[in-house]
């Protein structure tokens, strides 16, 4: 069998390998539909747990992006702006700032129900996660969501602090949503698609004039004003949600190089 029907190009007589992020995707889209499977007992158990990912060793500072201060603050005014009638422009603008502020995915964030937000204590708790995945059972509906027991840490759930801004932004979505079960709901009350999001939130960067790129930028954002504000690798691991430290290290070790280097700099000022 030629080695182009396996999913490879082949280019020059050379193998176009796919990137560590296409792996990584690819695994996490298998895995969650041999999980479906293996609950339709369509299978008896899942091989791909049994498989384990090596670390992304080469990971550069291209490959995780984040918005400015700047940028930021454009964008957070436009999400949450209104028409001369006082009409929203964006229904679900606010769960950009969300986002923003909490570092949550976005599967997390779609899977939030009111019953997961404390107002009083000031806190979400992150109990699941929702995949969007290709609905092979109805042909009338092309995609469907699938619900996991837990989000990828390995305690399951976790609580994520909610600062001011993430509060006003719930609080507004209280007035639109209230009524429904989700915190992120569709005007019929159903769950929000991440594709709408995600379209919505690349309308938002057009226009603020910014570079398009993906709803998980502020995941990014947000890991990155966690860094210059001094929070230690270990305090951003457990907030992202990351099953290691090694994860959030890996990822972020351009961001977490600098803020070394400011470090010492501010001790070469003290000792001076």
């Amino acid at each position: 069998m030629p080695i182009s029907d396996f999913g490879y190009s082949m280019t020059a007589h050379f193998l176009t390998i796919p990137s560590f992020s296409t792996i990584k995707k690819t695994y996490e889209c298998i895995n969650s539909c041999l999980k479906y499977a293996v609950k339709r007992r369509d299978l008896p158990y899942n091989v791909a747990e049994s498989v384990i990912i090596p670390k992304n060793l080469e990971r550069e500072k291209s490959d995780v992006k984040w918005f400015s201060e700047d940028e930021l603050q454009r964008i957070e005014t436009e999400a949450v702006r209104c028409y001369k009638n006082g009409k929203r422009v964006y229904r679900m603008g606010e769960i950009v700032i969300f986002l923003a502020n909490t570092g949550l995915r976005i599967g997390e964030a779609l899977a939030l129900e009111w019953k997961d937000i404390n107002f009083k204590k000031k806190r979400v708790t992150v109990r699941q996660n929702m995949v969007f995945v290709k609905d092979r059972d109805n042909s009338e509906k092309a995609y469907k969501y699938i619900k996991q027991r837990s989000t990828k840490t390995k305690k399951g759930s976790r609580i994520v602090p909610l600062n001011a801004a993430a509060i006003r932004a719930l609080i507004s979505l209280k007035g639109i949503n209230g009524s429904t079960k989700f915190v992120f709901a569709t005007s019929t009350g159903k769950r929000v698609y991440p594709r709408n999001i995600d379209r919505m939130f690349r309308g938002i960067l057009h226009k603020c004039d910014i570079k398009c790129t993906g709803v998980h930028t502020l995941r990014h954002t947000f890991a990155s004003r966690l860094f210059a504000s001094g929070v230690d690798v270990k305090t951003v691991s457990e907030l992202l949600g990351h099953s290691e430290v090694g994860i959030t290290y890996d990822t972020y070790i351009h961001l977490i190089q600098e803020q070394q280097v400011v470090a010492v700099d501010v001790l070469e000022n003290v000792l001076l």
